[in-house]
């Protein structure tokens, strides 16, 4: 039961780690279950948390249903619960509804479709974590302000 992670660059420049954890399980006998609790250490420890649906199962609503409940069992508080960014993966094979959650992301990561707008919201939520504010500034580049900007 192991992880994998990796380094990449939001847009706003921030670096960031990506950390896939194993897939959940259904009905995961008592015994495994502080196996599997240590690998999802690395989720109770994120700023943001992805859960990405297999729309071409035909039980991804079940299993995301299990994914909420191990959420909740390893102690996740309902506000996190709520942030989670939802990514519904597979939209190029399959037609499966929408589920109306306040942040689902229609995404292919064989097509890349949706791809570009996941990470746009991962950034978001990452600089809202970190309480850091995007802000576009005008400035002409003669102004004493971009001067000071390169000191």
């Amino acid at each position: 039961m192991s992880t994998l992670t990796r380094n990449f660059r939001l847009p706003s420049g921030r670096r960031v780690v990506f950390t896939d954890t194993i897939g959940f399980l259904s009905d995961l006998p008592m015994q495994l279950f502080a196996a599997f609790q240590a690998t999802l250490a690395h989720v109770k420890l994120a700023d943001v948390i992805i859960h990405i649906r297999d729309l071409s199962n035909p039980d991804w609503s079940a299993q995301s249903e299990d994914v909420y409940k191990t959420l909740k069992a390893i102690g996740l508080s309902e506000k996190r619960i709520s942030d989670i960014i939802v990514a519904d993966n597979k939209v190029d094979v399959c037609d499966a509804p929408l589920v109306p959650t306040s942040n689902a992301i229609r995404i292919s990561c064989k097509t890349s479709e949706g791809v570009q707008t996941l990470i746009q919201r991962i950034d978001e939520l990452v600089l809202r974590a970190s309480g850091c504010k995007r802000r576009k500034l005008e400035l002409k580049f003669s102004s004493p302000a971009v001067a000071y900007l390169y000191k």
